[in-house]
């Protein structure tokens, strides 16, 4: 199962808040993407890497309903 989102991360307490979040999401994948670049979510190097700025496309993927559900009502807070 797989979700995307549209996430602003352009402030500095978004983009802690984000990282500091995915933690507790161990079975949900996370990719973040920004034009042609692909990067790991829950990776900070990976996520200052693209350009945050403009919103970022995190794809969230997991084996079950249940899992991407969790990951959908915290990410739509930060949304």
């Amino acid at each position: 199962m797989v979700k995307t989102y549209k996430v602003k991360l352009n402030e500095i307490s978004k983009f802690q808040q984000f990282v500091n979040g995915c933690v507790v999401f161990s079975q949900v994948s996370l990719t973040g993407r920004h034009g042609k670049f692909i990067v790991d979510a829950k990776s900070v190097m990976g996520l200052l890497s693209l350009d945050l700025s403009e919103p970022v496309t995190i794809e969230a993927e997991a084996d079950t309903e249940k899992e991407l559900e969790a990951f959908d009502k915290w990410v739509t807070v930060l949304v």
